[in-house]
């Protein structure tokens, strides 16, 4: 049956010897928001029912949506990860989520510029992203690899990068600052 494809039931087996669990409701729910193909429904005979089945290639793409999955339960963003890594994901759903992506980043870049403008503020924030919390895991990320004490220079310059306002790389000796050496770590 694996040329003509895999039932759910058969696609759930083969994931759980991977070490995932999954359920039909979930890979229906994954197939509907577009993140795998969608299966065909057969009938199983008078009064037996019907039976999804899944077309050949459906295992990998699986495979990969559940170990993306395990670290990023956002729908759009398991999309766009799956897109990016070659799967077929509708061209529509990988369109919403970068004109989401560009909203987010130009709101981003306008509260920047709205900072700049009071530098005691900016400055005051810079500070604080030595110690506070990240929701996102590639700022924390991005601190541990830079170094706490350094870390608000590092998000000094990508301020003026994404602002706009960039002009170069300071460098003080004396005060053993070397901003293109922490932005390059």
């Amino acid at each position: 049956m694996m040329n003509a494809g895999e039932t759910a039931e058969a696609l759930i087996a083969r994931l759980s010897s991977h070490g995932y669990t999954v359920t039909k409701t979930e890979l229906a729910r994954w197939h509907r928001a577009g993140l795998l193909p969608r299966p065909q429904r057969r009938s199983l005979g008078r009064g037996r029912g019907m039976i999804s089945i899944y077309p050949p290639g459906t295992m990998d793409q699986l495979l990969a949506l559940c170990t993306i999955h395990r670290s990023e339960k956002r729908l759009p963003y398991v999309a766009w990860r799956l897109w990016w890594e070659g799967y077929t994901i509708p061209l529509s759903s990988i369109q919403e989520f970068l004109e989401g992506v560009r909203t987010q980043w130009q709101r981003g870049i306008e509260e920047l510029r709205h900072l700049q403008e009071r530098p005691e503020q900016l400055s005051k924030l810079l500070g604080r992203t030595a110690v506070m919390r990240f929701s996102q895991k590639t700022l924390a990320q991005a601190r541990k690899r830079v170094g706490r004490e350094n870390f608000p220079t590092f998000m000094r310059v990508l301020a003026d990068v994404g602002s706009g306002t960039f002009e170069g790389y300071a460098t003080d000796p004396e005060a053993r600052i070397d901003e293109r050496g922490i932005v390059e770590r």
